[in-house]
């Protein structure tokens, strides 16, 4: 017990609270229930002995009966048992929310096709995507030289895409007219270099940010998604 105790506090407690905060703040969302229960019978221990306790302090005060330590253990345990119901309907709440946002949360990801030799975003999500645009590429070898991939308003969910050619934005390629060269940078790179961060940007329906690393080895379909989720 005690092992996975230890497991669950190195995980799950948040190390950026002082020791105190830090433990009141894992018990109450990672062990409330044995938190409440030990609360519980704390005070029903204190009711039991509270004649002892509150003569030692107040001697004038008459005793106090065993009804009365019933009527308030009855309402210490029904209050701890409020407060439980409480916390789970919260937490139901809260799984709910969780899984609404799931519906209609959108996931977008950065592909290449080969028989038109075109990048495309695709939404393999459960909510539309809007506002998508992808950081910029940085080409090591020339200063301030990027590829770019075209910002994208809308794109449907469960497999809506659209296809484009990056750009290669630099002073030199805009002298030469060879903007639209950036696929072919990105397969020069590619031969060059083991893979290609991208980082691509996207909203929900509700303006919700999001974002999906990937990691590009090759021109296909087949790279590695590193991380996606909510953007804070």
């Amino acid at each position: 017990m005690f092992v996975n105790l230890k497991k669950d506090w190195d995980k799950y407690s948040n190390k950026e609270l002082n020791v105190l905060i830090r433990a009141l703040d894992f018990l109450w969302r990672k062990r409330y229930k044995q938190f409440l229960v030990t609360i519980c019978f704390v005070g029903v221990f204190l009711i039991i002995y509270s004649e002892q306790i509150i003569k030692y302090f107040f001697p004038e005060i008459s005793n106090i009966t065993i009804n009365d330590k019933f009527s308030a253990i009855f309402v210490w345990i029904t209050a701890v048992i409020v407060f439980w119901y409480s916390k789970e309907t919260f937490d139901l709440k809260d799984i709910t929310r969780k899984s609404l946002d799931y519906e209609r949360a959108p996931f977008v990801v950065l592909n290449y096709e080969k028989d038109t030799g075109l990048f495309y975003f695709k939404n393999i999500g459960r909510g539309i995507a809007k506002n998508v645009y992808m950081d910029k590429i940085v080409i090591p070898e020339g200063e301030n030289s990027f590829l770019i991939a075209p910002h994208k308003t809308f794109i449907e969910p469960k497999g809506g895409h659209t296809h484009f050619a990056l750009k290669w934005d630099c002073s030199i390629a805009k002298g030469m007219k060879c903007e639209d060269d950036g696929n072919k940078m990105m397969e020069i790179l590619l031969e060059r270099q083991k893979e290609i961060l991208i980082t691509i940007h996207y909203e929900n329906i509700s303006g919700q940010r999001y974002y999906t690393k990937m990691t590009f080895k090759q021109l296909d379909d087949s790279n590695d998604v590193l991380a996606c989720g909510l953007e804070r």
